[in-house]
């Protein structure tokens, strides 16, 4: 079946590009057969764990708060457009942005339908919004033109993957000219209790390997704004005429 796309995101997509219909209002960019993200497992646990303030306060030293703050922060100081966010989660920390202003238009994009039926539940107890799509997802593989977004946000994403790099020329090729990319990412050599529980993750295969404050400065664009606070780093950066790398 196919997925009903809002008028103002099929102009984005690459020609050919389909979208199947997962019920519920959500879409999948993946083919049929495609291996499951591997948070539909724990889903749940994961949301219990990670809005835990005792939790985020003795490993990464960061409130809930802090994260809730750079969101909004990053949809206010994003010009009128289409923002996606991916690897969208279930929204833990973004629900309370929705819906967004007038002026822009959201795409939440997870490899994982648990974490998107759950993202689903948080918008409104999962009333339908014209502004909003979620589609399922691979943050390497989106079928999106590439300069056609005016912001890509990345929340808690970056350290699931082992290809930083690829995943930031990724996100940064859709941006257009003025668009802004915002992140944040857990680094390793900043707290020891971070640096214990991340060692831990990636043995678990939760985490890709443990990367620390200069293999992040490494991959983001060079006149990127970073905030280190805990284990914790919230970056940002314009697509500048400059910058068009």
């Amino acid at each position: 079946m196919t997925f009903d796309l809002p008028d103002w995101l099929a102009p984005l997509l690459r020609q050919g590009a389909e979208v199947r219909d997962l019920g519920d209002g959500i879409g999948s960019f993946l083919p049929p057969g495609s291996e499951a993200g591997g948070y539909d497992r724990f889903a749940a646990i994961y949301d219990a764990v990670v809005s835990n303030q005792a939790y985020n306060a003795l490993f990464w030293g960061v409130p809930p708060s802090a994260h809730r703050r750079f969101a909004a922060h990053a949809l206010a100081s994003t010009p009128a457009g289409v923002v996606l966010d991916c690897p969208c989660g279930s929204l833990l920390f973004t629900a309370h942005l929705h819906p967004p202003p007038d002026s822009h238009r959201l795409l939440l994009s997870d490899r994982s339908e648990a974490m998107l039926r759950r993202g689903r539940d948080r918008l409104w107890g999962g009333r339908h919004s014209p502004y909003v799509c979620l589609v399922q997802g691979d943050v390497f593989n989106l079928p999106l033109r590439p300069g056609s977004l005016a912001a890509v946000t990345s929340y808690g994403g970056l350290h699931l993957f082992a290809e930083r790099r690829r995943m930031i020329e990724t996100l940064w090729d859709l941006l257009r000219p003025g668009g802004r990319l915002f992140l944040s990412t857990l680094i390793a050599g900043e707290r020891a209790t971070g640096d214990w529980l991340l060692r831990r993750l990636h043995r678990a295969g939760q985490v890709a390997a443990p990367f620390g404050r200069k293999a992040l400065l490494d991959v983001l664009p060079p006149h990127a704004t970073v905030n280190v606070r805990g284990s914790w780093v919230f970056a940002s950066a314009e697509k500048t005429p400059r910058t068009l790398r």
